[in-house]
């Protein structure tokens, strides 16, 4: 099975969110979930937006909230979900739409158009711009006394 994704490609969790049609807020609590997990911190690539995309459709289906997670972490551990993904990114049209359990033929299409518009190529920079993290170091600098 040939497989289309380029792994050069990748965008921002912001741009990401973005493309899947998420709120930031509905994209972060699906991360802190371990819902969505990106195999690098912050950065999503074709596969991830294939993910969340069937996620998206299938987490109503899957129970309540703490049965959904058991489940959805179950598939992903059996490499249910990275079969389905990897048959959503494989060039063989016959092979992909054999996956008919949900129609996404469609919405996959779209979402990997506008992640291939939007990705920038190459390597992840070593550090990226944005808020400084929760954990930064706070120092307090000692004040003489003065007499006035």
């Amino acid at each position: 099975m040939s497989e289309r994704s380029d792994t050069s490609r990748w965008l921002s969790e912001d741009a990401a969110l973005g493309v899947l049609e998420l709120s930031r807020g509905a994209g972060r609590e699906l991360l802190n979930k371990g819902w969505l997990q990106p195999q690098q911190d912050g950065i999503f690539r074709e596969a991830e937006i294939v993910e969340a995309t069937i996620l998206k459709h299938i987490r109503p289906s899957l129970g309540r909230s703490s049965e959904a997670s058991n489940t959805w972490t179950a598939l992903r551990k059996d490499g249910t979900v990275g079969g389905i993904v990897q048959l959503a990114l494989s060039e063989d049209a016959a092979l992909r739409f054999r996956l008919v359990f949900i129609d996404l033929t469609e919405e996959l299409n779209a979402r990997l158009t506008a992640f291939c518009r939007r990705a920038n190529r190459g390597p992840v920079p070593a550090s990226r711009r944005g808020r400084p993290r929760k954990t930064a170091d706070v120092h307090a600098l000692p004040l003489r006394a003065t007499s006035s």
